[in-house]
């Protein structure tokens, strides 16, 4: 049979890790180091950077390229549904590799109060904080060092959220972030971190971006945050009428504290309560690992009134991907989803 290689979101998309100076030609992907002595030298044209480029050259050639292994080559592999298959990104909408962006998605930090369970300390410096006090997980096969303390790790865990957004780099990759909004073809911007809410220059940096009327930002949170610092936040995101609130959940009560760990459920209930009442605009998105897809029909009717606007597949780590299950288990979660919309249990 034969096998395209081709996906639309590499032509349209790119996250930029502002903590990590790393970008990622897809939101999928493998990071990519930025060469910032080249950006300094080519203003705006991050999005379409040599790495970049050089991999949309390889998708127009039909070849299979190292970056999207671990989200989209691996699952079709098997002929699960991927990434790009999700987003419909095998339709061919671009001949050129230099590209314009449609979709910036953003990541402000790591500072966050979770360790959820398919999550890590690229993410969450909580769990980058209990893997350097506790030490290594231990596995029989390594993939990548997700649960290794490194000299990184211990650096960023000791510097200051102020001190990383003053610097010259989160600062200089901002500048950029500015010129790629002014782009035509954008359309959304997305701010996600760790948790956005515990980030004291969240606002700063919204206000500072000047987003066009017709870009839609979308801001994804856990809830992992007090009530009264979200009270406080909540009529200053108000005031963005082109506001998404995405939010990360799954399961409900006791699941959603295991898979989330660091909020008891209660605390996440007020939190959603509090957003409900104000006029920003809100939704889920799930992340359907081995363990949230055990409670993911009662989350589902639980918040029914709610939209689960996207969800995603864990493939990585790969001991938390669904396909793993015992053929017992996966007969079990088919009957359970049965009832759910087409959308759902059909993938």
């Amino acid at each position: 049979m034969d096998r395209t290689y081709y996906c639309n979101v590499k032509f349209t998309k790119m996250k930029i890790d502002l903590e990590n100076r790393t970008t990622y030609n897809c939101d999928a992907a493998a990071p990519h180091l930025i060469d910032f002595k080249w950006l300094e030298q080519n203003p705006g044209k991050l999005f379409n950077n040599p790495t970049s480029v050089s991999e949309r050259e390889q998708m127009l050639s039909n070849s299979r390229n190292e970056s999207c292994e671990q989200n989209c080559w691996r699952a079709e592999d098997r002929n699960a549904v991927s990434y790009r298959m999700d987003r419909k990104g095998l339709v061919k909408t671009s001949t050129d590799a230099v590209s314009s962006p449609e979709v910036i998605d953003l990541t402000l930090g790591t500072d966050c109060n979770l360790t959820c369970s398919y999550c890590c300390k690229e993410f969450s410096s909580r769990w980058r904080r209990d893997i350097l006090d506790k030490g290594s997980y231990e596995f029989s096969t390594k993939v990548d060092n997700r649960y290794e303390p490194t000299k990184k790790d211990i650096i960023l865990n000791a510097i200051s959220q102020q001190k990383i957004a003053n610097s010259r780099h989160f600062q200089l990759l901002l500048d950029e972030v500015r010129l790629l909004l002014k782009a035509s073809t954008m359309k959304k911007l997305v701010l996600a971190g760790g948790e956005p809410f515990l980030m004291n220059h969240l606002l700063p940096v919204m206000e500072s971006l000047e987003t066009k009327p017709n870009v839609v930002i979308e801001l994804d949170s856990g809830l992992g945050v007090s009530e009264s610092r979200l009270k406080k936040i909540i009529p200053k995101m108000e005031k963005f009428p082109n506001l998404l609130l995405k939010i990360s959940a799954e399961n409900i009560n006791g699941l959603h504290e295991f898979n989330r760990y660091g909020v008891p459920f209660s605390q996440f209930k007020r939190n959603f309560d509090l957003l409900k009442e104000s006029s920003i605009n809100i939704g889920f998105h799930s992340t359907i690992s081995n363990l949230t897809i055990n409670g993911f029909r009662e989350f589902h009717d639980y918040y029914n009134d709610t939209k689960i606007m996207s969800w995603t597949f864990a493939e990585q780590p790969l001991m938390m991907s669904p396909h793993i299950l015992d053929d017992a288990s996966k007969e079990k979660l088919v009957d359970t989803l049965k009832p759910l919309p087409e959308r759902f249990y059909k993938e």
